[in-house]
């Protein structure tokens, strides 16, 4: 009768303490809800929501079916840390120190896990415009795997951001750095390899380009070979020359490698 009496009284105690702890709970859970959803407003209001969907475009996101609204993962960050420090009280209240110690140490793991998401989300914006100027200049020399050497450049700064941005978080990558470093050096040698090969025309026009810079112009008549014409038009890969029969175009590597006779 004694446990019984005592186990009665410990409970009749602790009954104060749950109804404090449920308070606290729903004016926490209330207060999270209604800041949360003013600073969504206020963030959408300011146009944040933008940068969303430049977020977006990227192609590794879209791959993953990730959709950002920036506005909202910022106030549902705002709603879970309220929630969070709400609970530690409660905990506190109900005088379970080791559940409060727990939610504390999550808190302050929490700056890390952000910073470490605004790394990779910055990295992936970064890698995007790298990979969009370096597509934009491959295809104006008229490289013929622009696209892919563009993908190229990307994964490879983002894979290398996004491990920097895991290193934040205290998220162990030496395995995954090991191995990523030794995949991507495959990938970056075969890929130059191909680069190498598939420009070597365009390399070899750009040096023809050089050695006839200021050597022939438009209105010259001059023997390539077996053509012979009038210069009508030069580019940056090529010449056009108006012969007897027809129009005749020429790769300028091969003014820098055949005799060409003025006339």
């Amino acid at each position: 009768m004694e446990v019984l009496q005592k186990t009665l009284e410990q409970f009749l105690l602790f009954i104060p303490k749950l109804i404090n702890a449920a308070i606290i709970t729903l004016l926490g859970y209330v207060l999270a809800r209604v800041v949360s959803t003013v600073i969504e407003k206020v963030l959408t209001a300011l146009k944040l929501d933008s940068l969303s969907e430049k977020i977006n475009e990227i192609e590794a996101f879209q791959g993953l079916g990730l959709t950002f609204k920036l506005s909202t993962i910022c106030s549902k960050i705002v709603y879970y840390i309220i929630l969070l420090f709400v609970l530690v009280v409660a905990a506190d209240v109900l005088q379970m120190p080791i559940i409060s110690l727990q939610i504390a140490k999550l808190i302050e793991y929490i700056p890390k896990l952000l910073s470490a998401l605004v790394v990779i989300l910055i990295g992936g914006l970064i890698a995007n415009f790298a990979k969009d100027a370096a597509t934009n200049l491959l295809t104006s020399l008229r490289v013929a795997a622009a696209g892919l050497l563009g993908n190229l450049v990307f994964y490879v700064l983002f894979i290398t951001i996004a491990i920097s941005g895991l290193s934040q978080a205290e998220i162990n990558t030496d395995f995954l750095t090991g191995n990523l470093s030794i995949i991507l050096s495959g990938i970056v040698g075969a890929f130059a390899l191909s680069f190498g090969i598939a420009a070597r025309t365009t390399m070899a026009n750009l040096l023809g380009m050089v050695y006839s810079n200021n050597k022939f112009k438009i209105g010259d008549t001059i023997r390539v070979g077996m053509a012979k014409g009038q210069i009508i038009g030069i580019d940056a890969n090529s010449m056009t020359l108006q012969t007897a029969e027809s129009q005749v175009i020429i790769p300028l590597s091969k003014i820098a490698e055949e005799m060409v006779e003025r006339f």
